[in-house]
C-alpha cells in the first residue's frame, strides 16, 4: 500500500514536472514567431521568382515583426529546395514557395517522394501570366482560332516550344489536343529564354511562356483575364473554361505545422500582398496579383490534381518514375 503511495505521488510529481517545463519552454519561446523565418525558393537567386518573394517577405516582415529570410535552393527541377523544406521541422520557422502545378501535375507523373496533399498550405499569392504565343512576324495565322483551324488542315505540322514533357506546358498541350482533336509537335526546353529565343528564330511555330517580350503575340490565356494583354482571350472567354489552368504561386509549410502558426502567417501574407512596394514589383514583372486562403489553395490544387489523374488514366500524360 504504502509503495503504491510512492508510486503515484513520482508519477503526479514527473507529470507535475513536464507541465511546468512545457509552461517554461512556451514562456522563453512567447508568440510565434519569437525568431526569423526562414523561405525556401526552389529557384535560381535572381530569377523572377526570387525577386517576387524578397519584396513580398520584407512587407510580410511588417506583419510578423520578425525577419523572413529568402533562401533560393535551385536545382533538380526544384526538388532540392522543395525536399529540404518538407523534411524541416513543422514549426512555422521554415516555409517555402510550393508552385501550384508542381504540386498538382509533377508530383504524379514522376516519382517525388511527396503528394500534392503532403505540405500545409498557407496561401496563394500571385500568377504570372501564362500564355500561348506567336512571333508577330508569324505568316500562317495570327490568332488562336487561325492556329486551330491551320492544325486541323495540317495535322503534326506545326512546332510548339514548351518547357519540358512532363509540367504544366504539356498538360495545356494535351489538353488542346484532346480538345480540338488537333496534333502538333511538343519541342521541349529547360527553360523560358531559349523557349523565346526558338520562336524568334524560327525554329518554332508557338510557346507556351510567362516571360513577357515585345516580339511575341500573346494569343489566349490559359488562366485569368490580363490587363499585360488586353484583347487576348482566356479559355474561358472562348467557351473552353474545362481548359482552365495556370501558374500559381502558393506558400506552404512542413506538414504537421501547427493551425495557429499558419493562421498567423496566412493573416500576413494577406497583408503583404497589399503593400505598395509588392504591387509594384508585380507590375514590372507583367503578373497578376490572386488571394487565395490556405484551405481555398488546397481545394484549387485537389481539383486540378484530379483532372490531371484523369489524363494519367486515360494514358495521354507521359509519367517519369
Amino acid at each position: 500500500m504504502k509503495k503504491e503511495l510512492m508510486n503515484k505521488t513520482l508519477f503526479v510529481f514527473l507529470m507535475t514536472l513536464m507541465l511546468l517545463s512545457f509552461g517554461l519552454q512556451q514562456a522563453v519561446a512567447g508568440p510565434f514567431p519569437s525568431r526569423p523565418i526562414t523561405l525556401i525558393v526552389p529557384f535560381p537567386p535572381g530569377g523572377n521568382a526570387d525577386i517576387n518573394l524578397r519584396v513580398l517577405a520584407e512587407a510580410a516582415e511588417k506583419e510578423l515583426g520578425q525577419q523572413v529570410v529568402v533562401t533560393p535552393m535551385p536545382g533538380a527541377g526544384a526538388q532540392i529546395g522543395m525536399k529540404k523544406a518538407l523534411s524541416s521541422r513543422p514549426d512555422g520557422y521554415t516555409i517555402f514557395l510550393a508552385v501550384k502545378s508542381i504540386m498538382s501535375i509533377s508530383t504524379q507523373v514522376r516519382n517525388l517522394g511527396y503528394t500534392w496533399e503532403t505540405p500545409e498550405y498557407i496561401c496563394t499569392v500571385c500568377a504570372p501570366n501564362y500564355y500561348l504565343g506567336i512571333s508577330r512576324s508569324l505568316k500562317k495565322f495570327q490568332n488562336f482560332d487561325g492556329f486551330i483551324k491551320y492544325a486541323k488542315k495540317h495535322p503534326g505540322e506545326l512546332n510548339l516550344g514548351q518547357i519540358g514533357l512532363t509540367g504544366l506546358h504539356n498538360y495545356t498541350s494535351l489538353l488542346l489536343k484532346k480538345q480540338f482533336n488537333i496534333d502538333f509537335q511538343c519541342v521541349p526546353f529547360n527553360g523560358g529564354p531559349p523557349t523565346i529565343s526558338a520562336l524568334l528564330g524560327g525554329h518554332v511555330d508557338l510557346i507556351w511562356t510567362d516571360n513577357y517580350n515585345s516580339g511575341v503575340k500573346a494569343i489566349v490565356l490559359p488562366g485569368k483575364p490580363s490587363k499585360y494583354y488586353p484583347g487576348v482571350p482566356t479559355f474561358s472567354d472562348l467557351g473552353f473554361a474545362n481548359l482552365s489552368t495556370g501558374i500559381y504561386y502558393t506558400l506552404a509549410a512542413p506538414k504537421g505545422t501547427p493551425p495557429d502558426v499558419l493562421k498567423t502567417l496566412e493573416s500576413a501574407f494577406k497583408k503583404a500582398v497589399d503593400y505598395p512596394k509588392y504591387a509594384a514589383i508585380l507590375d514590372s514583372l507583367k503578373w497578376g496579383k490572386v488571394w487565395m486562403s490556405g484551405a481555398e489553395t488546397r481545394k484549387s490544387i485537389e481539383l486540378e490534381a484530379a483532372e490531371v489523374k484523369k489524363m494519367i488514366d486515360s494514358g495521354a500524360f507521359k509519367i517519369k518514375k
